[in-house]
């Protein structure tokens, strides 16, 4: 839902059997060790994109896929212990970090030279929508809570689709584990 707006997307989790079923309903720390799939979708029901969270032991890795399947890039957990940080690599190359305050879940994206080109930070307001076409501010969802992301630089593909991505990463990084 853009704020104050229309819905526009739609954030599900899917490629759930009955086993991850069951093993999420119950809440068992093996959950954590299970990929873990997200499908963004426009209102007509369009995917725009995918995201996998491969099966983990310490540190989460986010895919992230364009609509038709092909990899835009990857945001990578840096570290496990302390703060969280992540980095935005294409192809291998990072292209922007994201740091920030875990306590208030504030979280600034920088690009590679450290600029600050996005806002992400926890609403807590249940919206469930997020806009990848038009710059501005813009709410993610997830069963957890919601993020919202304020783009305050012009950002180009792939980097624009890993922004949007990252409150999802954030998401799945702290209520994933």
């Amino acid at each position: 839902k853009r704020l104050g707006g229309e819905s526009i997307a739609d954030v599900r989790q899917v490629g759930q059997g009955l086993a991850k079923k069951t093993l999420r309903f119950l809440g068992t720390p093996a959950d954590r060790l299970l990929t873990f799939k997200l499908q963004v979708s426009d209102r007509d029901g369009n995917v725009l994109l995918m995201l996998t969270r491969p099966a983990k032991l310490v540190k989460s890795r986010l895919v992230v896929h364009d609509g038709e399947g092909d990899e835009l890039g990857q945001i990578l957990q840096e570290n496990a212990l302390g703060r969280k940080s992540f980095s935005l690599q294409v192809g291998g190359e990072e292209l922007g970090k994201v740091v920030g305050d875990w306590a208030s879940q504030k979280f600034v994206v920088q690009d590679r030279l450290g600029i600050s080109i996005a806002h992400l930070s926890n609403t807590l307001d249940g919206l469930s929508m997020l806009d990848l076409l038009s710059e501005g501010v813009y709410d993610t969802f997830s069963s957890a809570d919601s993020y919202a992301v304020e783009i305050v630089q012009p950002i180009d593909q792939p980097l624009r689709s890993l922004v949007v991505a990252a409150a999802l990463a954030i998401d799945v990084a702290l209520h994933q584990e």
